[in-house]
C-alpha cells in the first residue's frame, strides 16, 4: 500500500509527484521533493477551481489540550489534533505552492462541523473530501469501531438530508489506509464536461 503521504496525494492530484515517503512538515516536504514550492505539479482542485465545480475538503479539527503533556511526534500531533488548514500526512493540500499561497483555495479547506453546516443550509458542494483524526480513522492502532461510528454518523446525515428527493445516491471512496472518505455526486460531476472523470474516481454507492 506504501505511505500515507503519497497516497494521500493521489487523491488530489491522481500523483505524488515522485514522491514515495512520509515527510513531517512544508520544510522536509520542500527537501524531499528538491523543490521550494513543495508539490510543483497540478492538483484536480485547480480543474475544479477553473471549471467552476464547487469542492470542499473537510477535515475533523481538534485541538490540542492545553497543560497535558505529549509523547507524540511532530506527525503524530498533527493526525490527532488536525488543523484544516495545516499541511499534514492525511491534508496534502496546503503543500501545493499554488494553494497555500491563495486565500480562495484555502478557504476550501474546513472544519468538519462545516459539513453539517452545509447539510443543514443546503449547500454542499459538488466535490468533497473528509478527513478523519487519527481517533476515527481506524488507521492502526485507533479502534475499527470508532471508525464505524464516524462514518456512519456522517453518512447518515447525508442521506437524511441533501440527498433526499435527488434520483442519484452519492458515490463514496474510501482510502485503503484511513476512513478518510471523498464524495461526489453523479449529477455535479455531468454537471462539467471538464470534470467528466470525477464519477470513475468515486465509483462505489452507499
Amino acid at each position: 500500500m506504501g505511505y500515507s503521504l503519497p497516497n494521500h496525494t493521489y487523491t488530489v492530484a491522481g500523483q505524488s509527484g515522485g514522491l514515495i515517503v512520509n515527510v513531517p512538515n512544508l520544510k522536509a516536504l520542500e527537501e524531499a521533493m528538491d523543490d521550494p514550492d513543495g508539490f510543483s505539479f497540478a492538483s484536480v482542485v485547480d480543474l475544479m477551481s477553473t471549471s467552476e465545480v464547487s469542492w470542499k475538503y473537510y477535515v475533523e479539527a481538534q485541538p490540542a489540550p492545553e497543560g497535558v503533556p505529549m509523547t507524540l511526534s511532530e506527525t503524530g500531533l498533527r493526525l490527532a489534533f488536525p488543523n484544516p488548514q495545516q499541511f499534514s500526512l492525511w491534508n496534502p493540500l496546503p503543500g501545493f505552492k499554488k494553494i497555500r499561497d491563495n486565500p480562495a483555495q484555502m478557504a476550501h479547506l474546513a472544519d468538519l462541523k462545516d459539513y453539517f453546516r452545509d447539510l443543514r443550509e443546503r449547500t454542499l458542494p459538488a466535490v468533497s473530501w473528509i478527513i478523519p483524526d487519527y481517533q476515527d480513522s481506524e488507521h492502526p492502532i485507533a479502534s475499527p469501531q470508532d471508525g464505524m461510528w464516524y462514518v456512519t454518523k456522517l453518512v447518515n446525515a447525508l442521506m437524511a438530508g441533501t440527498v433526499r428527493g435527488r434520483s442519484e445516491a452519492p458515490r463514496w471512496r474510501w482510502p485503503l489506509d484511513d476512513a478518510a472518505m471523498h464524495w461526489a455526486s453523479r449529477d455535479s460531476c455531468a454537471s462539467s464536461r471538464r470534470a467528466s472523470r470525477c464519477d470513475a474516481r468515486w465509483a462505489r454507492a452507499v
